[in-house]
């Protein structure tokens, strides 16, 4: 299993304009920040994957 380096929990996130456009009106249509969203993408994601 690889760890990662540092376990801050924060780290930047480059999006393409657009995505970052839709991500940000999806997030806005659910009530969540951002960075809730994206947050939960990411969880859902790593429990499909993991």
């Amino acid at each position: 299993m690889v760890s990662p380096p540092k376990t801050l929990g924060k780290f930047a996130l480059r999006l393409d304009p657009e995505l970052y456009r839709q991500a940000s009106v999806a997030a806005a249509a659910t009530g969540q920040s951002l960075n809730t969203f994206i947050a939960n993408a990411v969880k859902q994601a790593v429990s499909v994957n993991g």
